[in-house]
């Protein structure tokens, strides 16, 4: 029951801050702030791949290396929300076709370089809130 509050807790989090996160971006680059409701639904389910990391992993794990897992976590869920909500629903929510390095306009590296530095933030995030809130181990990092 525990482990469901807390998958239920980390996605409704995950979902509001990368919602907030989304807005702000699109407030500062493109004067308007509105965002897609399937944003939400990543942004939460991707927090709660995250917080399976240090489930998973041992804790003298690498950080970065964590943000590197973290980051393909991230970059094949906006893929996979970028093929149906964008392709397949034609919904046009995001398009990195202009970006370098970019896979049919849904994902692309400088974005999948960024998510490893919010992978970082939400492990660590993760790692004090299931501690405080959930009696998880306290938490410990090495950066390399």
């Amino acid at each position: 029951m525990i482990r469901l509050i807390r998958s239920i807790f980390l996605f409704t989090l995950g979902g509001g801050i990368y919602s907030i996160l989304e807005m702000m971006f699109k407030l500062i680059l493109f004067q308007g702030g509105v965002i897609h409701w399937s944003m939400f639904l990543a942004g939460g389910l991707v927090f709660v791949e995250l917080a399976s990391i240090s489930d998973v992993f041992p804790w003298d794990m690498p950080l970065l290396l964590q943000g590197v897992i973290g980051s393909v976590i991230i970059t094949v869920t906006e893929l996979i929300f970028g093929i149906y909500f964008n392709i397949y629903l034609g919904m046009g929510i995001w398009d990195y076709s202009s970006l370098p390095f970019n896979l049919c306009g849904q994902i692309c590296l400088p974005f999948s370089l960024l998510w490893i530095a919010l992978s970082i933030v939400a492990v660590l995030l993760n790692g004090w809130l299931s501690y405080r809130l959930f009696g998880k181990e306290r938490p410990h990092y090495k950066l390399i």
